[in-house]
């Protein structure tokens, strides 16, 4: 059939134009962190757009001149996130037996990978771009066994760059702390607070704040907070319940069971579903459409069949 030889040279081309503006947002986030950006007044005739521009001009603690950069997204976890999934698919397209253009995904996945460590300053997306990486190079050990020592190899490599990295090394302990972590342990209890108020149907889709469960003793900026409970699972389970989050959970599943995990397109699936699940434990993520519509995309992809690809 000539029609299918079509849809891939679509498919090649569409994910090189992705890939060359992810490039180009990793550059820009390199800019934003190094304070090489324009200033932020420089942005006000474009105020008309809301794009949130003040974003990264955030920061970083003990490091004079240094920031919180989000790229083209201008939003450093919304930069970290999307980034991690784009920097998996890259991946396991370098892993797949695609000779002439393995270097391209390969080179373009590890600058993307030290971006979304470097730059954003996301702790958790962090965490679950090294853990989702070394697994996705653990599926390709299936079938090979090289892959395997590659994975070991990333997780040193990643932990002594972390270690080495004086600035991003204190942001990880000082996350440690309640203050650092943003009083995640107050916002946590709002949540675990509204589950145990409505287990069975939850408060309903999108009502819940930490400020409609806040205590006495609860922080005022935690009262403030306009996210939700920085536990996706939680957030799902207070706004649709337990069942509710039961049967997400059932749907999670179901995706990972049909995802196949010795061809390219499944792996990525998998990977992916991993980086998602690491984040939501300490995080959101689908409060943002970006990283929501690249999730979906994500599995979309990992879903399709090809002759090749079938069971």
């Amino acid at each position: 059939m000539r029609i299918f030889p079509t849809l891939v040279a679509l498919a090649v081309a569409a994910t090189a134009i992705c890939g060359a503006l992810f490039l180009l947002s990793c550059a820009v986030a390199a800019l934003q962190h190094f304070g090489l950006w324009p200033t932020e007044g420089a942005f006000q005739a474009w105020s008309w757009t809301r794009i949130p521009f003040w974003r990264v001009y955030e920061p970083v603690a003990q490091a004079d001149g240094r920031f919180m950069a989000g790229g083209l997204l201008f939003h450093r976890l919304k930069f970290a996130h999307v980034g991690g999934l784009t920097v998996l698919a890259f991946l396991t397209l370098g892993l797949a037996d695609w000779q002439r253009l393995r270097s391209l995904w390969l080179a373009a996945s590890a600058v993307g990978f030290l971006s979304v460590l470097a730059f954003p300053y996301a702790r958790a997306a962090s965490v679950a771009l090294v853990l989702s990486a070394s697994f996705a190079l653990a599926l390709s050990g299936l079938k090979n066994p090289r892959a395997r020592v590659a994975a070991i190899a990333l997780a040193a490599v990643t932990l002594g760059a972390i270690t080495a990295y004086r600035p991003l090394r204190e942001r990880f302990l000082y996350g440690l702390t309640s203050t650092g972590s943003g009083d995640r342990k107050e916002i946590l209890s709002t949540g675990f607070r509204a589950v145990a108020e409505y287990p069975v149907a939850g408060v309903g889709l999108g009502q819940f704040r930490p400020s409609y469960f806040g205590s006495a003793s609860t922080p005022q900026n935690v009262i403030d907070n306009p996210g939700k409970a920085h536990n996706e699972f939680l957030s799902i389970a207070a706004e649709i319940g337990i069942p509710g989050l039961a049967l997400f959970l059932l749907l999670l599943g179901w995706l990972a069971r049909s995802f196949n995990p010795r061809q390219p397109l499944g792996a990525f699936g998998l990977s992916a579903l991993a980086f998602f699940c690491i984040v939501s434990l300490a995080h959101d993520p689908l409060i943002h459409a970006p990283f929501s519509m690249a999730l979906s995309l994500a599995f979309g992809a990992a879903s399709a069949r090809t002759p090749m690809s079938r069971r």
